[in-house]
């Protein structure tokens, strides 16, 4: 069984730091993956991917650096 999860982080001009979050269903026995994603300001809602389908967000951080986002899987 695998889920692969990459985040990434940009930084171009701004002092605000960007990240890229990519969530690929590598789920072996072709099982749907579902998640659900959100912050304390953002609902994402929820998802399904079947084998081989990502999901992709990209979010920057507040200017105290306290931006938390989390997922839930299924």
């Amino acid at each position: 069984m695998a889920l692969a999860l990459a985040m990434t982080r940009s930084c171009i001009c701004s002092p605000l730091k960007k990240y890229h979050v990519r969530i690929i269903n590598n789920l072996e026995d072709t099982y749907d993956l579902y998640l659900y994603c959100k912050s304390g300001d953002d609902d994402l809602g929820f998802h399904e991917l079947k084998i081989n389908d990502q999901y992709h967000f990209t979010f920057r951080e507040n200017l105290w650096g306290t931006t938390l986002y989390w997922c839930n899987f299924g």
